[in-house]
């Protein structure tokens, strides 16, 4: 979308196409494994343990939506089957 259509379309349009690149990149973590969603980034407090999904995993680096490294939080993942069921 052409900054122009942006400024024409409004802020909603704007954000609609923000969230829709942050997706697009939630969706290439280097770290997600096949057949895994990518469930958000935690603290190390937070870990896993209220997830309600068993195959929850804690992984190493957490990304912002601009593709830059997180100091202290960490990504989380689960099987996509697994969530399908539930």
């Amino acid at each position: 979308m052409s900054d122009d259509l942006e400024k024409f379309l409004g802020p909603r349009q704007g954000f609609e196409k923000r969230q829709a690149e942050a997706t697009e990149k939630i969706d290439q973590h280097p770290e997600l494994r096949e057949g895994e969603v990518f469930l958000g980034n935690v603290t190390k407090q937070e870990g896993i343990s209220g997830s309600i999904y068993r195959s929850t995993r804690l992984g190493d680096v957490a990304y912002d939506s601009k593709g830059q490294p997180i100091e202290g939080m960490f990504p989380t993942f689960a099987n996509k089957e697994e969530m399908d069921e539930v």
